[in-house]
């Protein structure tokens, strides 16, 4: 895991897993374990989750950061929250070093990831600079492309994720305009009712 967002009706999880559907195979067991233990706890029985997981692949380099700065940023767009530190289910305590005990972040994965260290002051410099700059832009309005999109990224990588794609569903890319301005979407396209 690479960072997280838990809140009262939905989650968002940065996690990486190997081989093919190994984020499908941890999501089965994340939804399954959970559900077992509160249906255990609260005397109930069921799935706990409705519906399906999204996932988007992430490329690294600047699209992981702006997708976690966006993930830990997600209670100060809902309003309960001026900042991330005063959310502690997210992941934002974790990446700059003021939660020590009880992580969920692979640490070294998420340098391997990044390039820098959480452990290291440009880590910590750097991310605490990309939420301020979220802060003051007042850019806290939802991106719909991290949790709609197939895929964020580079031209190539959205060509490369394309290649990989079922051909089945009808897809489209599009560059995003503003401050992600060299950040591409991979989406399906959402088909017509009447057709």
């Amino acid at each position: 895991m690479l960072g997280y967002c838990f809140t009262s009706n939905h989650v968002h999880l940065l996690v990486t897993a190997p081989g093919k559907g190994g984020i499908s195979k941890f999501m089965d067991a994340l939804a399954g374990d959970f559900a077992q233990y509160y249906n255990l706890r609260k005397g109930r029985s069921g799935a706990f989750w409705g519906g399906r997981f999204h996932a988007t692949a992430i490329e690294g380099g600047e699209h992981l950061w702006h997708c976690i700065t966006y993930i830990d940023m997600n209670m100060v767009r809902a309003g309960v929250v001026n900042h991330p530190r005063d959310w502690k289910w997210c992941s934002y305590g974790e990446l700059v070093g003021e939660r020590k005990r009880y992580r969920l972040i692979d640490r070294d994965h998420f340098s391997l990831a990044t390039g820098l260290h959480p452990d290291s002051g440009d880590f910590k410099s750097m991310y605490q600079s990309l939420i301020q700059d979220q802060l003051l832009a007042d850019r806290c309005r939802r991106q719909p492309w991290w949790s709609e999109s197939l895929a964020v990224g580079s031209e190539q990588y959205i060509k490369q994720v394309r290649g990989k794609v079922r051909s089945r569903m009808r897809l489209e890319s599009d560059q995003l305009e503003g401050s992600y301005k060299s950040a591409w979407i991979l989406r399906e396209v959402p088909a017509s009712y009447n057709a």
